[in-house]
């Protein structure tokens, strides 16, 4: 976006928003959510607000796909939480839910040759594709009533060296494998192998990456319930709810026993666009937070 650290505010009325927004970015995915949670704990600190039950506000520094922050605060807290509400960019729409997914890293190594003769050497290019022909063949059966079915497609791949006139030694490949509830990580990574099978004469390793965990959540939580009627206070109906095809954070502390939902002011909805937060939406996310934690805690 242009001036992505201008911080301006101004008329969102080309994109869809005509009222005042501010832009930058961040703003829809971690900035105005700061904004929320500080206002609502200067407000009960001011107000001298008593919770009964335990409120945790946590910042998550997340940023490499994975849930090691998620996982670092989780294991800090105790007792632990009963239900978490992970403040993004949904457009104040309840995301119940998503897939999970998984790197599974690919390194294919032949012999490096001058491209006038390609018969002295073995070309990773010809390995990677022959790679990729019969990962397209993998079939992976069964899917999920609400979020959709696995796939496994390379989204990434690098060869080395990299020289005029050479036919490269070594291929880099990343898959995303799409993980669903009760899919085993190690069990998908030898799906990948065994689909690929022997491609000699190649030197093949099939390793695990990163991964995200996926993540559901009951629509009729308790916490989602508190959540809902929250909204509806502010905005005299019910929120919509969803299901993300993409990864997100959730999945983390579902997978450690947390029921987490995503929910937030978001105007922007490409990465590569204009990032920016409705003013308005931003009080009314303070607010909804403000009513959700008091009745479920209050």
């Amino acid at each position: 976006m242009d001036d992505p650290f201008s911080g301006k505010v101004a008329c969102g009325a080309a994109l869809g928003y005509d009222e005042p927004c501010v832009f930058g970015q961040g703003v829809s995915q971690i900035k105005a959510h700061h904004a929320v949670m500080l206002a609502v704990l200067k407000m009960f600190t001011e107000q001298n607000v008593r919770l009964p039950g335990t409120l945790y506000f946590a910042v998550n520094n997340e940023g490499r796909s994975s849930h090691r922050c998620s996982e670092q605060i989780l294991q800090a807290l105790d007792p632990k939480p009963d239900f978490c509400v992970l403040l993004r960019g949904t457009g104040m729409r309840i995301s119940l839910g998503n897939r999970g997914r998984v790197d599974v890293n690919v390194e294919i190594k032949g012999k490096a040759s001058h491209s006038s003769a390609p018969g002295s050497g073995l070309s990773a290019i010809e390995g990677a594709n022959e790679f990729l022909n019969r990962l397209k063949k993998l079939q992976l059966p069964g899917s999920h009533p609400i979020l959709g079915g696995r796939h496994a497609i390379a989204y990434q791949i690098a060869y080395e060296p990299l020289a005029p006139h050479t036919l490269p030694e070594t291929a880099r490949i990343r898959v995303d494998r799409r993980l669903l509830p009760g899919d085993d990580l190690d069990q998908v990574v030898e799906e990948v192998r065994e689909a690929i099978g022997d491609l000699s004469p190649y030197e093949v390793t099939i390793s695990r990456g990163t991964h995200m965990w996926p993540a559901l959540v009951d629509p009729q939580h308790s916490g989602v319930q508190a959540l809902t009627e929250a909204h509806r206070k502010i905005y005299a109906e019910d929120p919509e709810t969803f299901y993300g095809q993409g990864t997100f954070d959730a999945g983390g502390p579902c997978a450690a026993g947390v029921p987490a939902v995503m929910y937030g002011v978001g105007g922007g909805e490409s990465m590569l666009g204009d990032d920016f937060a409705p003013v308005r939406q931003v009080a009314d996310e303070a607010r909804v937070l403000v009513h959700t934690i008091m009745s479920l805690l209050g």
